[in-house]
């Protein structure tokens, strides 16, 4: 279940909404966009960015651009 992995990453209840909304069920599917893209989704902070950002990283993935 996609909450589930995201929980897993720390991530607050408004931010795994988004995500899933946004149908990015995995860090496979979330490099496919901008951070900036992102950042504008209802419910990713600051806080849920930086998080979702080292996670990426910490897979050897990043967002779309960098």
């Amino acid at each position: 279940m996609a909450d589930a992995y995201w929980q897993a990453l720390g991530l607050a209840a408004p931010a795994r909404r988004a995500l899933i909304a946004h149908h990015c069920h995995t860090l496979a599917d979330l490099c496919q966009y901008q951070r900036i893209v992102v950042a504008q989704w209802h419910g990713i902070g600051a806080n849920a960015l930086a998080t979702l950002a080292m996670a990426l990283h910490a897979a050897g993935l990043a967002f779309v651009g960098e």
